[in-house]
């Protein structure tokens, strides 16, 4: 054979093998960094002086999204206090109570209310025959005391009235004297109507009117009690508490660590080849080691921009049973995106360099 000809018959198999490796199929593969992210968060942010609002985020959308806004316009002292003992990596359960609003004004009426519905309540339970001698001796001394707890505490409250008008204590404070003689007076009151019960009894139509009290002053009590119960604010998820963002008014951050989400950029060339199921694997923080592997559930056909190029996001939702990823974590993700022939996978890399030179 002659060197021609064995020259033509090396090109032919070069050219045949070229054409067989055009057609063979390979595996590909889209890889790039993921972060993780927790499926639920929530929070509670100051977004006004007099408004808060509360944010439950879902990322994979198994749940509803929740905004609530608290506003409170009050003319009297408010302040958020935020349930003591809570520590950054605590656990938290749904329906726990995080803060609470509490107003002078409200507490003082609360007050009231239960006094005034004690009062009542003891004033029936004696109405009906009166009372013995001894039961009336008891009243008596009762009431005696009585006058005497609101003398003894008459020159307290204008010791505050004094102080306050010297600008030495605050108005709560005074507010908060005010309210405690209120309810010594109420005491005496009652410690007169229960020793003119005890004397003299009552006829039916007064026990009547009587009961009628009661059950209007429970009814104002529960209402009032319903009232303060919206000024409660309670987390709406389990999970775990986490380091407020303050520079976003955040007040407290709670977050789900029971299933992570992974969200990986995946540039424009590439998107089009995915598909919801497909297989992503990932490995955290970029070890080889802990390896998990989890299905696409989303792919977000809405591009951000990297580093100037349009990237669409892809997400996966991975268990979290061990506890050993955090939200905020990056890894290093593959995804299986099919098997292609060289000739289509030059193609697309033809077509991202073009694309994103």
């Amino acid at each position: 054979m002659s060197k021609k000809t064995q020259g033509i018959f090396a090109l032919a198999i070069i050219f045949i093998l070229l054409l067989v490796s055009l057609l063979i199929k390979f595996e590909y593969k889209i890889k790039g960094p993921g972060l993780f992210i927790a499926n639920a968060e929530w929070t509670l942010e100051q977004i006004e002086q007099d408004k808060l609002q509360s944010n439950l985020i879902y990322q994979n959308n198994s749940g509803n999204a929740q905004i609530n806004l608290f506003h409170f316009e009050r003319p009297d002292y408010i302040h958020l206090s935020i349930t003591p003992g809570r520590a950054l990596g605590d656990k938290i359960q749904a329906g726990d109570v995080i803060a609470k609003l509490v107003s002078a004004e409200d507490e003082i009426r609360l007050a009231a209310l239960q006094g005034e519905l004690y009062q009542s309540q003891a004033n029936l339970a004696t109405l009906n025959t009166g009372a013995k001698a001894a039961l009336q001796q008891e009243n008596q001394q009762a009431l005696q005391y009585a006058k005497a707890e609101i003398a003894a505490y008459e020159p307290v409250l204008q010791r505050q009235k004094a102080l306050f008008e010297k600008h030495l204590i605050s108005e709560q404070e005074l507010e908060t004297a005010e309210a405690q003689y209120d309810l010594l007076k109420i005491n005496v009151s009652l410690q007169q109507a229960r020793l003119q019960a005890a004397k003299t009894g009552e006829k039916a139509e007064q026990i009547a009117a009587i009961q009628a009290k009661v059950n209007a002053t429970a009814k104002k009590l529960a209402i009032f009690n319903t009232k303060l119960s919206a000024e409660t604010v309670t987390c709406p998820i389990n999970g775990v508490l986490v380091q407020p963002d303050r520079a976003a008014g955040e007040l407290c951050h709670v977050c789900n660590l029971d299933t992570l989400i992974i969200q990986m950029p995946v540039k424009a060339s590439d998107v089009q080849y995915l598909r919801n199921g497909m297989a992503l694997k990932a490995f955290i923080s970029g070890s080889k080691q802990n390896i998990i592997t989890a299905d696409i559930i989303g792919i977000n056909r809405n591009a951000i921009q990297v580093n100037g190029q349009p990237m669409f996001l892809v997400t996966a939702a991975v268990a979290n049973e061990d506890g050993r990823i955090f939200s905020g974590m990056t890894g290093y993700m593959a995804i299986h995106a099919g098997k292609i022939r060289v000739l289509t996978m030059l193609r697309r890399a033809f077509a991202g360099f073009h694309f994103n030179k």
